[in-house]
């Protein structure tokens, strides 16, 4: 006798999700990294007139509504301990130019920081000249006159300087002769030259006077053969 027997279907357990990309939760986007703020410059513009003790400095640079502290101390700058830059700047005279900047004594370590919503930048560090310095003035022999005199040019670095001389040898003074007044056109070689007139066998000796300064330069000597 023969049994037949069914065999059902086996029950196959199926994951939903197996056929499906792996889900990733959305974390909140990064914020952009602040910007930090930038430095001031520090700028040297001229030691203020008369004399040599201060110094013009000029700043900016920093961000927009920024506030610039500064200290002439070497100690780092704060709002708390900081000058503030735009109230302390003012119309000062140096030379003949007048400039709004902060006066700063003469050799001093300045340090500036821009602040704002309550953070600094970083310092910028500055050392201010300790004085000016004033070249003694060149002479040049520009050529020879029809009568056999030399005409030779003085020049000075500092233009506003003023040039004392002497033809004879001695040591010039405050009441020398003043090149300036003394110096004229000529024509050499069919060119228009600017100096002032010396004989073969003398010693010219100048120096220059800054008033800007108060400086007075070295002297400087030539012989005319």
């Amino acid at each position: 006798m023969l049994i037949s027997c069914s065999i059902s279907n086996p029950v196959v357990e199926t994951d939903e999700n197996a056929d499906k990309p792996p889900v990733t939760i959305p974390s909140e986007p990064e914020k952009p990294a602040e910007k930090p703020l930038r430095s001031p410059f520090i700028s040297f513009f001229d030691f203020i007139s008369p004399g040599t003790s201060r110094a013009a400095l000029v700043m900016g640079g920093a961000d927009k509504n920024a506030t610039i502290y500064y200290t002439t101390d070497a100690s780092t700058p704060t709002k708390e301990n900081g000058i503030d830059y735009d109230r302390d700047k003012r119309q000062v005279i140096c030379g003949n130019t007048g400039i709004t900047a902060v006066p700063v004594g003469a050799g001093a370590t300045v340090k500036a920081v821009a602040y704002k919503d309550g953070k600094y930048s970083a310092v910028t560090t500055f050392i201010v000249p300790s004085k000016p310095e004033l070249d003694p003035p060149t002479i040049v022999v520009q050529g020879e006159t029809s009568n056999g005199t030399v005409i030779i040019s003085m020049k000075s670095k500092d233009p506003s300087a003023t040039i004392y001389f002497t033809r004879d040898g001695s040591e010039p003074t405050m009441n020398s002769l003043i090149y300036s007044r003394q110096s004229y056109q000529y024509i050499i070689n069919n060119s228009a030259v600017t100096g002032t007139t010396a004989g073969h066998g003398v010693t010219i000796k100048a120096f220059a006077y800054s008033t800007r300064y108060g400086l007075t330069s070295d002297i400087t000597t030539m012989y005319i053969e």
